[in-house]
């Protein structure tokens, strides 16, 4: 899954000093499974089973949870406005809704 609108924002804001070092891992995070993830699981699933193949997962995906937690700083929650409850009200703006049109277009294209 990729969060590519959230991710500059957490990172600016995580680790201000250094944000295109954590942008560089961030990326490279992404990058790196996907060239090594068809191999592996292509062979992995030869050899012990798809069903199997998808149970490693469960080890990584813990370990990967427990080092977010331990290494990413907490953030405290920013105080909300008025009128920031409902996302619908948003869409009345006109720039919102256009700008949501243009993230929109490379994902149907």
């Amino acid at each position: 899954m990729d969060f590519g609108p959230c991710r500059q924002p957490l990172l600016c804001g995580s680790f201000p000093p250094r944000v295109p070092r954590a942008l560089a891992i961030f990326n490279g995070g992404n990058a790196l499974p996907t060239v090594v993830a068809a191999p592996l699981g292509s062979y992995l699933g030869s050899v012990i089973g798809w069903r199997d193949a998808f149970f490693c997962l469960v080890p990584v995906a813990l370990i990967a949870l427990a080092w977010q937690a331990i290494s990413l700083p907490s953030m405290p929650a920013q105080r909300r406005w008025a009128g920031s409850g409902n996302a619908f009200k948003l869409l009345k703006n006109g720039g919102v809704s256009r700008s949501g049109l243009c993230l929109d277009q490379p994902l149907v294209a």
